[in-house]
């Protein structure tokens, strides 16, 4: 049986929890958070302490923590048996504290509390300091998804920058794209579809083959015409996403 503390009460925090607790092998022996009110797993039972010096014995210690905190905690920490993983992309696996075992254990996915996810489908993306710990942190993985891949911190940076790109900033344009509809009146489910067919369009053929609209096709009067409707920030980002367009395509600018 391979025993998990959880530290932390976001959104990772919550997703460990409900994709731990379906496994046979794996048990969660305490959760971690410096509010008591904050104590995320009230109603399964599970042990909860508020003290650092108060952490049962366990295999892993699970930082689901945000990232300015991970050195500070790991730095608090007492002296642990088990490996100490921090579960973030950005953060490299120098900022644990090296009195104990450390890794990393990153799933690669955007987390909402209250909203379902499969975890098995979600890549895992792991790192040790030794190859021991290594493939104990692969075994705890496997417990939960079938998409496991060692990277490097460095690797792993790129990997999240990334992740910002597809997942955030997409993200943020559709909110402007729900604030454009909304100013007219139009219902935002018209977009429904096009979202959809979107996200699969660049799975299926590469983003580079599936780009399309004016600034692809390089109708520059329509582009007019849209910063013309525009203003501010909505015009900012506008401009500097269709110059990109623009010049990936090989396009003079607007």
């Amino acid at each position: 049986m391979i025993s998990v503390v959880i530290l932390g009460s976001g959104n990772m925090a919550w997703h460990l929890y409900h994709a731990f607790k379906t496994c046979t092998d794996v048990r969660i022996i305490q959760h971690y958070h410096y509010k008591k009110q904050d104590n995320l797993f009230k109603e399964s039972g599970i042990p909860f302490t508020s003290d650092l010096q108060q952490l049962k014995p366990a295999d892993f210690y699970i930082l689901a923590i945000n990232d300015d905190s991970i050195a500070e905690i790991s730095a608090q920490l007492p002296v642990l048996q088990g490996i100490v993983l921090h579960t973030s992309g950005a953060v490299s696996i120098e900022a644990l504290d090296k009195k104990n075992r450390t890794g990393v254990f990153y799933p690669l996915q955007t987390l909402t509390k209250s909203r379902p996810v499969d975890f098995s489908t979600i890549p895992v993306c792991i790192e040790a300091e030794k190859a021991k710990d290594l493939e104990l942190i692969k075994v705890l993985a496997t417990k939960i998804s079938k998409h496991i891949y060692t990277i490097n911190s460095d690797q792993r940076r790129s990997l999240h920058l990334a992740a910002v790109f597809t997942n955030n900033f997409v993200n943020h344009l559709y909110q402007l794209a729900y604030e454009i509809c909304e100013e007219e009146g139009l219902q935002t489910q018209l977009l429904t579809a096009l979202i959809l067919e979107t996200s699969q369009k660049a799975i299926d053929v590469l983003p580079e083959n599936a780009q399309t609209g004016p600034a692809k096709r390089g109708d520059f009067e329509t582009m007019k015409k849209h910063l013309e409707k525009l203003s501010g920030n909505h015009k900012t980002i506008y401009k500097t996403i269709s110059e990109s367009i623009l010049s990936t395509y090989g396009r003079e600018k607007l």
